[in-house]
Order: C-alpha cells, then structure tokens, then sequence
C-alpha cells in the first residue's frame, strides 16, 4: 500500500524566494551633483500555481518473489542471511527512489513581491562651481521600500507574466522625500525550463532590481540539482541615470524543497560597480 502511494501538490506547486543583497553605483541627478549611492536590502517574492498539479510519483517498490508457502512471512531464524534484491536484466538500471527534482509546472499562476532598502549618498563632484547649497544638496539616508504583483502562465515551450511594479526613488538630490514610480513588470520566456532556455523582459528580476528596473535579456539552464542564470540589459542604476547591468546567479538543491544560491552584478553608468546577492528558495 505504501509503495503505491503519490506525492500529489494538491494546491499546486509554490515557490518561495527570500533575497538579501547589497552593492553600489554611480551617477548624477538632472543639473544636480554627481555621486555615489551605497546600497543594502532584503526582499521576498512568492509564485503560486492555481491549477493542481501533481509530481513524479515514487518508484514502486520491487515486489518479493513468489515463494512455495503462498507468500506468508517467516520468521527469520538466528544468522539468517540478509535478503538481496533479485539480480536485474544486463543493460536494465533502477528506477530512482526520488523523483526528479526538477519540476515544470504548468497553467496559470500569480505572483507578488517586495523589498526595503537603505540607501545613503557621498557627493563625489557639483554641477555647478563653486558647489550650489541646494542644487548640489544630496538626500539623507533613508530606508525605501518596493513592491510588484502579477499573472503568469506557463505552457511546456513558453511562459509569460506580466503585471506592475512601484518603488521610491529619488528624482533631485535636494527633495525632502523620495517620489514613488509606477512600470510594467513583463517578462516571456522561450524553451522548456528543464535544460537550456532564455527569454527578454522589462521590469525586474530580483529584489534589487525592484529598485532598478529595465529592459533586460537572460539566458538560463536548469538540470539536477542546478539552476544558472545570466541577465544583460539597461536599468535604472541609478535614482536618475541608465546605465548597463550585468547580473549572474547560480543555485543548488541540497534537498527537494531547499535551493540556496548567491548572485552577482555590475553596473556601468559613469564607474563600475559592483552588487552581491544571497538568496535561498523554497519548494514545499
């Protein structure tokens, strides 16, 4: 009975990702100064699937072979040696007891995200000479929050989602508080998840670049217990400059329902600069 039991995702599969990063970029505000913004954040983002949507099942476990007494157990006697599974056919290999983790679910989905973040400015050269009290003014530190919701759908060769993100940024460096922005969060994807795909989108990817959305393009591969990622496009990196964003990730599964990972990006606007990225995701 046991061995002829399911694993079924009777909601449908869940995917839940918690990011912490931190990094820094330069640029210059509008007829304002030109400096350097030192970042750090923590954000999470949740994928559910509506659609039930079972997984592999367990390999079933070999029966015993049919002995004289009809099947009725034995006690076994004292040094009794130690039964060995039935030798398999040459070139035949076992079923894994596991089922694989790599999962494509299927259907309609919905998403939703935030992050925070803290933000402080060092004033690196003024528009003007000599240096403007308030033209070359540069904001305080502050903690700046994001956020973004949408759909998905998913066939086994395409996916699409789409929705809308908002995140506080600074428009000049001499505003008392940060202005909030309004983008479209689309993004499609070619090929099966399963192996080598890729994909272009606008918007954001991560939680940092909830803060830095843009217009990117990504490659992606998926096998095992592996997951790479590598992203190129023009982003916001900057409260009020685009510049060019490299950003690569890798994960591991170290079990079924647990893949940590670590990121990294650089950002060219007027220097390069550079951004970390812990993150770890979650399956149950």
């Amino acid at each position: 009975m046991l061995s002829a039991i399911s694993r079924v995702a009777v909601a449908g599969p869940t995917q839940i990702e918690a990011d912490g990063y931190a990094g820094s970029s330069v640029g210059q505000w509008t007829c304002g100064p030109t400096a350097r913004a030192r970042y750090g954040g923590v954000g999470g983002h949740v994928r559910v699937y509506t659609d039930d949507q079972p997984t592999a099942a367990l390999a079933p476990a070999p029966l015993p072979e049919e002995a004289p007494n009809g099947g009725a157990l034995e006690a076994d006697g004292e040094g009794a040696r130690p039964a060995a599974p039935p030798p398999l056919p040459r070139g035949a290999e076992r079923e894994p007891a596991e089922p694989p983790r790599v999962i494509e679910p299927m259907g309609l989905s919905l998403e939703a995200g935030g992050a925070g973040e803290h933000r402080s400015f060092t004033r690196i050269a003024c528009n003007e000479v000599p240096c403007s009290p308030k033209n070359d003014a540069i904001p305080p530190g502050r903690l700046l929050g994001a956020g973004h919701a949408g759909l998905g759908y998913d066939w086994k060769y395409f996916g699409l989602r789409f929705g809308a993100l908002a995140f506080q940024r600074w428009t000049n460096g001499f505003d008392a508080s940060p202005s909030v922005s309004v983008l479209p969060d689309i993004e499609f994807r070619f090929a099966r998840r399963a192996g080598f795909h890729a994909g272009v989108g606008f918007g954001a990817y991560d939680a940092s670049t909830t803060f830095r959305p843009g217009g990117y393009h990504f490659l992606g591969y998926t096998g095992g217990d592996w997951d790479v990622d590598l992203r190129v496009g023009g982003h916001l990196v900057f409260d009020d400059e685009v510049g060019l964003r490299f950003a690569g990730a890798v994960r591991y599964a170290v079990t079924r329902g647990v893949a940590p990972g670590i990121g990294v990006a650089v950002s060219s606007t007027q220097q390069v600069s550079p951004e970390g990225r812990l993150f770890v995701v979650f399956t149950p």
